[in-house]
Protein backbone atom coordinates (compact mmCIF):
# COMPACT_ATOMS: atom_id res chain seq x y z
CA UNK A 1 0.00 0.00 0.00
CA UNK A 2 2.72 2.28 0.85
CA UNK A 3 4.41 1.79 -2.20
CA UNK A 4 1.04 2.87 -3.76
CA UNK A 5 0.98 5.56 -2.02
CA UNK A 6 4.68 6.56 -3.00
CA UNK A 7 4.23 6.22 -6.78
CA UNK A 8 1.52 8.08 -7.03
CA UNK A 9 0.80 10.37 -10.32
CA UNK A 10 1.40 14.10 -9.03
CA UNK A 11 -2.45 14.66 -11.28
CA UNK A 12 -3.70 11.90 -9.51
CA UNK A 13 -2.90 12.79 -6.10
CA UNK A 14 -4.21 17.05 -6.90
CA UNK A 15 -7.88 15.52 -8.39
CA UNK A 16 -8.09 13.50 -5.13
CA UNK A 17 -6.98 16.24 -2.57
CA UNK A 18 -9.91 18.45 -4.80
CA UNK A 19 -12.40 15.98 -4.12
CA UNK A 20 -11.86 15.73 -0.52
CA UNK A 21 -11.65 19.65 -0.27
CA UNK A 22 -15.24 19.04 -2.11
CA UNK A 23 -16.76 16.77 0.14
CA UNK A 24 -15.17 18.55 2.96
CA UNK A 25 -17.11 21.64 1.55
CA UNK A 26 -20.11 19.76 1.15
CA UNK A 27 -20.68 18.14 4.91
CA UNK A 28 -19.93 21.46 6.51
CA UNK A 29 -22.03 24.70 4.49
CA UNK A 30 -23.11 25.90 7.82
CA UNK A 31 -19.73 25.82 9.75
CA UNK A 32 -18.49 27.46 6.45
CA UNK A 33 -20.68 30.42 6.46
CA UNK A 34 -19.90 31.02 9.77
CA UNK A 35 -16.00 30.72 9.88
CA UNK A 36 -15.44 31.28 6.34
CA UNK A 37 -13.90 28.59 3.51
CA UNK A 38 -12.62 25.61 5.00
CA UNK A 39 -8.84 25.50 4.83
CA UNK A 40 -7.32 24.43 1.49
CA UNK A 41 -5.63 20.86 2.32
CA UNK A 42 -1.86 20.70 2.04
CA UNK A 43 0.77 18.21 2.35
Amino acid sequence: MAAAIDSADPADVERVKAALQALADLLAPRAREEEGPAAPITE
